[in-house]
């Protein structure tokens, strides 16, 4: 279980309080259930903070070499909502899900990395914590940002397997995309509402986009 953040900064997404963060985690938990069975969590260390990692599949043994596919989600949310894609992916080859430090799942965030390079080292450091060499990446939204960023700012380029560095962009802003680019472009601030994570990217540059991977080859 997390620990909770007893020094809340700014430029760090921290839960509000255990009691709506132990809620939140509960409805992931239904979610994580209608997946793929979750196979092992790990937490890996990184100079950002601890990210934690959900692994599923394959179920045969034989696939377990293949090459990964690693899933970055979206911006305000966290690995549950690949649920309804982990069976089909996991079911020859493994998979990798990682909770993005700085959104609400089960990382926790010790250091700001809203900015492009310190996103690629984030996830240099996770990928090779986990003794991934090669992988394909999967990002939806912010996640597809991410995985965009990997492909040309990653220190490590040998991670990527090259078919699923080629991807598909759609840029948009948080009122209107005309004219926007990815390093303008700005996510909208909190609404002030009872929600159980506040994020410490709302007065930060911020991209948002969806990686589409190429044909996965073993």
């Amino acid at each position: 279980m997390p620990e909770s953040t007893t020094r809340a900064r700014r430029d760090i997404g921290h839960y509000v309080n255990d009691e709506l963060r132990d809620r939140y985690f509960a409805a992931c938990d239904v979610l994580y259930a209608k997946g793929a069975p979750i196979r092992s969590e790990t937490d890996v260390e990184t100079s950002f903070g601890t990210t934690h990692v959900y692994r599923y599949g394959p179920s045969d043994p034989a696939a377990g070499s293949r090459t990964p596919v690693v899933l970055i989600h979206g911006s305000g949310g966290c690995s549950a909502q690949w649920y309804p894609n982990t069976v089909a992916l996991s079911a020859d080859r493994p998979v990798y899900a990682l909770d993005t430090p700085g959104d609400p799942g089960r990382s926790i965030q010790r250091e700001p990395m809203w900015q492009p390079e310190r996103a690629a080292q984030w996830m240099d450091e996770a990928l090779g914590a986990l003794g991934l060499d090669k992988v394909h990446l999967v990002g939806s939204s912010y996640g597809g940002w991410l995985v965009i960023n990997q492909s040309t700012a990653g220190p490590n380029g040998s991670h990527l397997s090259p078919p699923s560095t080629r991807a598909g962009w759609r840029r948009w802003g948080c009122a209107s995309s005309s004219g926007s680019s990815p390093a303008s472009s700005r996510r909208s601030p909190p609404r002030r509402c009872a929600r159980p994570w506040r994020s410490g990217w709302s007065n930060q540059s911020s991209p948002t986009g969806t990686c589409v991977p190429g044909s996965m080859p073993a």
